[in-house]
């Protein structure tokens, strides 16, 4: 069976479905930002962001993944 990478998945949405990625990137950007700089994000660490029913998972000034607020509750910095 063939693989697909997230890469694809992406362009593929991008290209075929028409979905503007950056509109989104901008609106992610938009609901962490604030509370990021606030928790820290200077300091090069993982922390987690709460907003409403999810939880981003940043790293210094960049958000590595989203998780439902329910399964943030494992230890940020160990995998899952």
């Amino acid at each position: 069976m063939i693989r697909v990478t997230d890469h694809a998945v992406l362009r593929y949405l991008e290209r075929v479905h028409n979905v503007d990625v950056a509109a989104f990137r901008d609106a992610l950007r938009a609901e962490v930002s604030d509370a990021a700089i606030a928790a820290g994000a200077t300091i090069g660490g993982r922390y987690a962001v709460k907003s409403g029913r999810h939880t981003y998972i940043c790293q210094g000034e960049t958000v590595i993944t989203v998780v439902p607020r329910c399964a943030a509750t494992t230890t940020i910095g160990g995998e899952r």
